[in-house]
């Protein structure tokens, strides 16, 4: 396992993807601008075509290495554009909608040290929250950033808070740019797999705003639709022989109740009504597994399509 005591490793490259955050970065880089750290570290940004002004915000920070991908849109190749700017022997991700604890940079190399990993994912919190919060803005806690059940169950990291040896992360290949969604998912399985450890820190945190629409959790919700087919077609077992796997997995996704982790929130359950409560029961089913269906079922008959198209081309073109 690495030794990060060297100049090199104690250096970190934070990565920042951003489409049109004019509006939220700015409290991101200046929650930067107020780390504890004591070793080094550089901000990288990487503007993803926006089309607002979010170079003009980001330029007016002097510290903030301000980069381009152009070719390709998502998040995904953002950050990997990022990495391939970076100087630093750690890389951490963390979004540009996100404020990062004062300590978040030291948690994490203490996390390092602590527990010789190769990868680190720290906590989420939704802030601001309360008890008097929104049944969505709550739910949205209780569901969208269970960042240590991902690593402890499945050895995975939200990359809105990772850290990752940058060596590591280029032997891996980096975030795969096909995946729309869910690409850390992706990514996480893949370091698991060829054997990278993972540890989750508690103690370095990034503090996230709740999406407080419905309609802002139905969207996210579809998308992470769409990753789950894009992660289920990606691995053979998990689609099934010519993908008859996938047309049960919708049905599955809406039957389930979904899993709502209340030890993610500051405050106790039994602060929330019963009548709160049902909303967020609802809602759970409303504005998460009822899109995440649609958007796996979408996802995979536009897939069905194009192949068939594809198959046709090929026959004329073979002609």
């Amino acid at each position: 396992m690495k030794n990060i005591k060297d100049e090199k490793e104690n250096y970190i490259s934070v990565i920042i993807p951003c489409y049109n955050c004019a509006n939220t970065i700015s409290q991101t880089l200046e929650s930067l601008n107020k780390q504890d750290l004591l070793e080094s570290f550089e901000i990288i940004v990487v503007n993803n075509n926006s089309n607002d002004n979010s170079s003009d915000v980001i330029k007016s920070f002097s510290n903030v290495k301000l980069v381009h991908e152009i070719e390709i849109q998502n998040a995904a190749a953002a950050r990997n554009f990022g990495v391939k700017n970076a100087k630093g022997g750690i890389v951490a991700f963390i979004d540009a909608d996100c404020i990062a604890a004062s300590d978040w940079l030291s948690q994490g190399i203490q996390a390092f040290r602590k527990h010789s990993v190769s990868r680190i994912g720290g906590q989420v919190q939704v802030s601001p929250l309360s008890s008097n919060s929104s049944a969505i803005e709550i739910l949205d806690a209780l569901y969208s950033f269970c960042q240590r059940q991902l690593v402890d169950k499945y050895q995975v990291a939200m990359s809105g808070n990772m850290f990752i040896y940058k060596d590591i992360f280029e032997k891996l290949g980096g975030f795969k740019a096909t995946f729309f969604e869910l690409e850390d998912i992706e990514f996480g399985i893949r370091a698991d797999t060829n054997g990278y450890s993972i540890s989750y820190a508690k103690t370095c945190v990034v503090f996230h705003p709740a999406r407080n629409t419905f309609y802002s959790l139905w969207k996210k919700s579809v998308r992470n639709g769409r990753g789950s087919f894009l992660l289920c077609d990606h691995y053979p077992k998990w689609s099934g022989i010519w993908g008859w796997k996938h047309l049960i997995r919708p049905i599955k996704i809406l039957l389930i109740p979904r899993e709502l982790y209340w030890e993610s929130i500051s405050f106790s359950s039994s602060d929330l009504s019963y009548l709160k409560k049902l909303k967020i029961w609802f809602y759970a089913f409303l504005a998460i597994q009822l899109p995440e269906a649609w958007g796996y079922l979408k996802y995979c008959l536009i897939s069905c399509l194009l192949k068939i198209r594809n198959k046709y081309f090929e026959k004329i073109l073979n002609l």
